[in-house]
């Protein structure tokens, strides 16, 4: 059973394959900053919204 040589990689393989390989890390990099800002802004939202509640609450604009 022969097997074939292993194919050399020129300089512009190598290049190609570290541009991609790039181009996914900061895809995934910007996933992540996107999830994160995301959460943080929900988050900040809902503390908005609690303290709104709270406000009219105290202020009787709820009612009674």
């Amino acid at each position: 059973m022969e097997t074939k040589p292993a194919r050399v990689l020129t300089t512009d393989d190598i290049d190609m394959i570290a541009e991609r390989a790039a181009r996914k890390a900061l895809d995934l990099v910007m996933i992540e900053v996107g999830r994160s800002v995301t959460k943080k802004f929900f988050f900040l939202a809902g503390l908005v919204a609690m303290g709104a509640l709270a406000w009219a609450a105290k202020s009787g604009l709820l009612g009674d």
